[in-house]
């Protein structure tokens, strides 16, 4: 399930008073793990580090709410604000450090990436088009039907595809419940 994946402290920034400013320093993290011109999984942790100093600087904090015994004194700058953020994404599992040699790299692990592409594609409210999807499923039925024997793992694909449009579907439907 869920939580043996995942390290137990992982929504606590989320779920916190500062939530909002942890929000918008999380996208511009994927943004920068989930660039598609990445090669290297392994980020250099200055680059990390400046990447939430510039989302930290682009919002303007003003307030921070404390979140422990060790934030009882507001942070005084962007890289107080900095330090304090790239802790906690460490101490709550959102990242992890791993040094090679002489250079400090933060990777996010597997199941952490995975969460936080669902949550960025929450957050952003993308489109997915599905008219490559049903004809896909189209095309993996009418092989199915001609070959059952050769086509089992095709037909165990369109079922998952047309499960997730179905279930797209019903988010759809539920959205415009909402309207």
């Amino acid at each position: 399930m869920l939580f043996n994946k995942l390290p137990d402290t992982i929504f606590l920034p989320l779920s916190g008073q500062n939530r909002q400013i942890y929000q918008v320093v999380l996208l511009e993290l994927a943004d920068l793990f989930f660039d598609e011109d990445l090669i290297d999984p392994f980020i250099p942790r200055d680059l990390v580090r400046s990447t939430i100093e510039n989302a930290v600087v682009r919002i303007g904090v003003r307030r921070w709410e404390a979140e422990g015994d060790d934030d009882a004194e507001p942070p005084r700058s962007s890289a107080d604000y900095t330090n304090r953020i790239y802790r906690r994404l460490v101490e709550c599992g959102w990242l992890e450090e791993e040094q090679r040699i002489y250079r400090q790299y933060v990777l996010l692990t597997p199941s952490v990436s995975y969460m936080l592409r669902a949550l960025v594609s929450i957050a952003r409210l993308e489109k997915r088009s599905y008219g490559g999807a049903v004809l896909n499923v189209l095309s993996s039925l009418e092989a199915a039907i001609n070959d059952p024997v050769g086509r089992g793992i095709t037909l165990s694909e369109a079922a998952q595809t047309a499960a997730e449009f179905s279930a797209h579907l019903t988010d759809m439907l539920l959205g415009l419940r909402e309207m």
